[in-house]
């Protein structure tokens, strides 16, 4: 049987989740919004079965801080003793110089 991380969002994740469900319900509707929010939930679950399988992030390029995708959103998290914190949620075509990856 697979062992499952918990999961805990960090606050800049939180953030990042309340802009990108912001920025979808004005542009399209508060249901695409939620299903998109439900996506990147999802993809962080499931994240949390295999964390080392996922590929490390080349921003920090530490065994221990991973990402995953969910349609073009990147989700980077720590992946801790019993735990995968994640950091950061964004999408893809943002200018990622102006994401500050902290810990």
């Amino acid at each position: 049987m697979q062992r499952r991380y918990n999961i805990s969002w960090k606050n800049a994740a939180k953030k990042d989740l309340h802009c990108i469900f912001a920025y979808i319900m004005f542009r399209s509707s508060v249901e695409r919004a939620q299903y998109v929010l439900q996506g990147i939930s999802d993809a962080a679950y499931h994240a949390a079965f295999m964390p080392q399988k996922h590929a490390v992030e080349p921003w920090y390029n530490r065994q221990d801080i991973r990402f995953t995708t969910k349609w073009k959103y990147k989700i980077i998290f720590l992946i801790t003793q019993d735990e995968i914190h994640i950091l950061r949620i964004f999408h893809t075509a943002q200018n990622t110089r102006k994401i500050k990856l902290t810990l």
